[in-house]
């Protein structure tokens, strides 16, 4: 079944099930008609119109579904934008589907994005976001924190302000496995030492 770019589009501004992205996914394997791009577009269009947002959100949305290969070509090198995108966004689904994706790419250390680093570090605190950003922030400071031991230590001190028994299940599970791991950079550089 053919679909023109046209169709596509509308399929966005409405309700998507699992079968509409399932299908827009493939059928934008290798960027086949421009398809990739046009997602691309409709991700970094913020707009109060609904229909847009909603368009722009469930791009979001097929993004995350695309083939790994797929977003590895088309989606990645955008990876700056969809830090930028995903602090200043003001869809919650929209910005859980960003983080979620970027957790999915490393983060060398000439990737450094001091504001992006400031928005983990103060949303993983911040009661006012749900629970799953909150956790993907933790993640995500900690991608770009290992590199640098003082970031990495800031990043230990923020993580235990968190009280384990305020904190759902998710979120300590979160900040357990980041200080395991920050405490593994930590014994892994006092190994270089010796």
């Amino acid at each position: 079944m053919t679909h023109s770019v046209k169709t596509i589009e509308q399929k966005l501004e409405g309700r998507l099930h699992e079968k509409d992205l399932s299908e827009i996914a493939n059928l934008a394997e290798d960027n086949a008609n421009g398809l990739i791009d046009l997602l691309l577009r409709h991700i970094f269009e913020e707009t109060d119109d609904p229909v847009a947002k909603k368009a722009s959100d469930n791009a979001t949305w097929v993004t995350q579904h695309l083939h790994p290969k797929d977003r590895t070509t088309y989606v990645y090198p955008h990876k700056a934008q969809f830090m930028r995108l995903a602090i200043d966004t003001k869809s919650p689904s929209k910005q859980r589907i960003l983080l979620s994706m970027l957790r999915e790419t490393e983060f060398d250390k000439t990737e450094l994005q001091t504001d992006f680093i400031d928005f983990c570090l103060t949303t993983m605190l911040s009661c006012d976001h749900p629970v799953g950003i909150r956790a993907l922030c933790i993640h995500l400071a900690y991608k770009q924190c290992r590199h640098y031991p003082e970031l990495a230590q800031e990043l230990k001190q923020q993580l235990g302000l968190m009280e384990d028994d305020l904190l759902p299940p998710g979120l300590k599970s979160a900040k357990t496995n980041t200080l395991k791991l920050i405490n593994k950079l930590r014994y892994e550089e006092r190994e270089k030492l010796d």
